[in-house]
């Protein structure tokens, strides 16, 4: 005898429904939103048409309009708008992305011992951005630490504080150059000049004074430098 084909359940036939429930819960948050929005611009609606002789029926109904409105944007389209505001800033698309400083052929020779070839290449990059004060301070470093040269370290420091745009930027390039001159050069007075034309340019501010104060701790008996080498 013949087997009876199986009969398929009717709910292996539906199709599963694609439900998403955090969009319907969403929905429904800004439905209820729009509903409290819309009785309290009718509330609202009702004070100022009694305040200031308005028609009811049409303060209220302007009033319910308005609130509803007025939720519903707050809680759909000004969240998106900002999302995408703050996101743009902290997860820019790259395509405005601005070209930086390459220093990887004056630091590649740095690695290999290659001074002299690593200075060039920070020279003819800082030629090329006269506004960069990162070339030079990189050459001023080379100078300092790895070849001792420090009368021309300072050269350096000086191009790179003349870069700098901000008040911040130089009176840290100032700071390591004083650094360099007391504790490594060993002759302090070779900043003097640039000390007081620091201080100077930036009289009343916190950096001022510490240019001032620097200048003043430097013995006086110690022979002044015009700033040039």
């Amino acid at each position: 005898m013949p087997e009876k084909p199986r009969r398929t359940p009717r709910t292996a036939s539906r199709p599963l429904r694609d439900v998403d429930s955090a969009g319907q819960a969403l929905r429904l948050q800004v439905l209820g939103w729009c509903v409290v929005g819309t009785v309290f611009g009718s509330v609202v609606g009702g004070l100022l048409a009694r305040l200031m002789d308005w028609t009811p029926f049409l303060a209220v109904t302007v009033g319910a309009l308005s609130g509803g409105a007025l939720l519903y944007l707050s809680a759909t389209v000004f969240p998106e708008f900002l999302g995408r505001a703050v996101g743009s800033i902290v997860w820019p698309s790259g395509r405005t992305t601005p070209r930086g400083s390459d220093h990887s052929l004056g630091d590649a020779r740095r690695l290999r011992g290659e001074f002299d070839d690593a200075i060039a290449a920070y020279r003819k990059e800082a030629e090329a951005r006269p506004n960069d004060p990162a070339p030079r301070l990189r050459a001023a470093r080379l100078l300092r630490d790895d070849m001792g040269r420090h009368a021309e370290a300072a050269f350096w420091f000086r191009q790179a504080l003349a870069a700098h745009s901000s008040l911040e930027g130089r009176h840290s390039v100032l700071r390591e150059f004083v650094e360099m001159a007391v504790a490594r050069w060993h002759e302090p007075h070779r900043v003097l000049p640039d000390l007081a034309r620091f201080a100077e340019e930036h009289e009343g501010t916190a950096p001022g004074t510490w240019a001032r104060n620097e200048a003043a701790s430097i013995k006086p008996s110690d022979p002044v430098d015009d700033g040039r080498e």
